[in-house]
């Protein structure tokens, strides 16, 4: 196969992911690789076992000595991923099957070589980002025990690195991250990785620029200590770049460093136009160490909670009480704030691993999210009790996924109505409040709003999902990627529909996933009518000085206008009336 990018010394420019925004001109150095396992077999099982238990200890050690270190003192975003660490660490299943690994005759190293290898095949059969990034904490952790179990340490010493060290890695763990000193490391570049993972979190608590699925980087001749540009605006990278392209970029990290000292001085502003209309920015969120970027963000709250983790990561159904304590630690990190809870949203091709399922030709359109749910209505019951005793003398916001049909959404509001008798009947607290939404992810819903509207507390458009649905294109295709957006005239003259139908009926509607994060898309949101966004965390500075910047009644009657043409062009439209109206439209990082 003929190689797409030579092996040259000539700059090259690559294509990745924006994981953790920022930009960042430093020298590549290579991360460790995987310890690798010489002994498989072991003739004594007891010394074994006391070899494992004598590197758990060591391994947990570790992990409170950087919980302990100075350099983390108030810092509550790598605390939280450290004691999710430590509380995997101590998990009783995983130490369990390493010592059956040991009884059956294996080395201590090769056991946790070979539970990882089997927890690889189970998680691997979930096409699920969360999961994977789960995965991928195991492994950091099994490869830091290896690390004590072979008495390997990293061969490089950390404090000789460059002072502008760009670290190169397939994929690295959050411990592996912060081994690394923070006043030298300057930006990180993944093959692999993910939004959610907690080195994704961890990276944008330090203000570490970090690209994720970069193509064909395998394909370079990359050597040690080449120059490097990240560019996590455009999600570009740059190999070898020319002077002309790094004097370029050095005036952009200046601009960017005033950037961010703009929306740090807006974050406890609301998100107000100049005409006085009030919008919401709430962000997006799947685990509870998220919550800290609420305060750093400046967002009003959650608009969107997911709650599918604890099952998927979960052997057995978790308990009532797990269930509740894990949303009652979601509402008090959130201090307050609004949380919508969204309702599991499983199956498909995310199937719990105590639960049976059909094997499907095209799972986003089978048996998932509440189509699960109302089959298996002890699960929602239980969900649902769960988050009713959490939110005791709390006001509790829930919303139901993938709704297609009114009856849908009834038959769960009934089993929801069935939870607060029984809490009742036990005299047991109830929420101040309790919001129903539905969520709005497929097209068919939208004709039912006459009579399903009368019956929720608000509407969330699932933007991801509505807009695969509505072009029936799988938004993981790229060979179709530009065949749908929310820019297209179809898209727009639903939202409008939908929006419209909600005002007729007093119901409010928010509108959440990844394409509400770019700017044009906002513009045109805002002038639909929208006035409450879930973002990710990143997002919600530039689009609060967009909004903060324009006049909404005059932005309304535009898109008005463009809604009586053709359409086709409406993203130059919306930049140029942007222009016109001195509308500030810096990049969004993660747009």
């Amino acid at each position: 196969m003929q190689k797409i990018i030579d092996e040259t010394l000539m700059p090259v420019n690559l294509k990745g992911v924006v994981f953790a925004p920022g930009l960042a001109i430093g020298h590549i150095i290579f991360h460790e690789p995987r310890v690798e396992i010489l002994k498989f077999k072991s003739k004594n099982s007891s010394k074994e076992l006391q070899r494992l238990e004598k590197a758990l200890t060591e391994l947990r050690k570790d992990i409170d000595k950087m919980l302990r270190s100075s350099d983390f003192s108030g810092a509550s975003d790598y605390k939280d991923v450290l004691e999710a660490y430590k509380m995997l660490s101590l998990d009783e299943g995983w130490v369990r099957k390493l010592n059956k690994a040991v009884l059956q005759g294996l080395t201590a190293e090769a056991a946790v070589e070979s539970v990882q290898a089997s927890m690889n095949e189970k998680f691997n059969k979930f096409d699920d980002i969360y999961l994977s990034e789960r995965l991928y904490d195991l492994k950091d952790l099994s490869n830091r025990l290896e690390r004590h179990l072979t008495g390997t340490a990293l061969s490089s010493s950390l404090t000789e690195l460059p002072k502008d060290t760009i670290l190169l890695a397939r994929n690295l763990g959050p411990t592996e991250l912060l081994n690394y000193p923070k006043s030298k490391l300057k930006g990180l570049i993944l093959e692999e990785g993910s939004r959610s993972s907690h080195t994704t979190i961890v990276a944008r608590a330090l203000n570490i620029p970090l690209m994720g699925r970069t193509k064909f980087l395998k394909e370079m001749s990359v050597k040690q200590n080449e120059t490097v540009i990240i560019d996590g605006e455009k999600g570009e990278i740059f190999i070898r770049p020319t002077e002309d392209i790094q004097n370029i970029y050095s005036i952009r990290m200046k601009m960017s460093q005033t950037l961010k000292t703009e929306y740090k001085s807006i974050k406890d502003k609301k998100g107000i136009t100049l005409d006085g209309k009030r919008i919401e920015l709430n962000m997006n969120a799947g685990l509870v160490m998220e919550l800290n970027q609420l305060e750093e963000s400046g967002a009003d709250g959650i608009g969107l909670f997911r709650t599918e983790l604890q099952f998927l990561i979960s052997e057995t159904l978790p308990r009532m009480e797990e269930q509740k304590n894990f949303y009652r630690s979601v509402l008090d990190a959130a201090k307050g704030k609004k949380v919508i809870f969204r309702t599991l949203d499983i199956g498909g091709d995310k199937i719990l691993p105590y639960m049976t399922a059909p094997k499907e030709e095209n799972p986003a359109l089978g048996w998932r999210a509440i189509r699960v749910a109302l089959d298996r209505p002890g699960l929602l019951r239980l969900q649902l009790r769960a988050l009713i005793h959490a939110s005791e003398n709390n006001e509790l916001s829930v919303m139901f996924p993938m709704i297609a049909e009114f009856d849908e959404l009834m038959q769960a509001k009934e089993l929801l109505s069935k939870e607060i008798s029984r809490m009742k009947k036990f005299n047991k607290l109830l929420p101040k409040k309790i919001s129903i939404g539905s969520m709005l992810e497929i097209p068919s819903l939208i004709w039912q709003f006459d009579i399903l509207l009368p019956e929720v507390d608000f509407i969330s458009v699932g933007s991801n999902d509505l807009m695969q649905f509505l072009f029936a294109a799988d938004r993981g295709n790229s060979a179709i990627v530009d065949r749908y957006s929310i820019l297209k005239p179809s898209a727009l003259r639903f939202l409008k529909q939908a929006v419209d139908k909600c005002n007729e009926f007093r119901v409010p509607i928010h509108i959440c996933g990844d394409i509400s994060g770019k700017f044009s898309y906002v513009l045109a949101l805002l002038g639909l009518g929208f006035r409450s966004f879930s973002l990710t965390p990143a997002d919600i500075g530039p689009i609060k000085k967009i909004v903060r910047s324009l006049h909404l009644g005059d932005l309304e009657k535009f898109m008005n206008s463009q809604l009586k043409t053709d359409l086709l062009a409406i993203e130059n439209n919306l930049l140029l009336y942007a222009e016109q109206n001195n509308i500030i439209l810096e990049n969004i990082l993660d747009a």
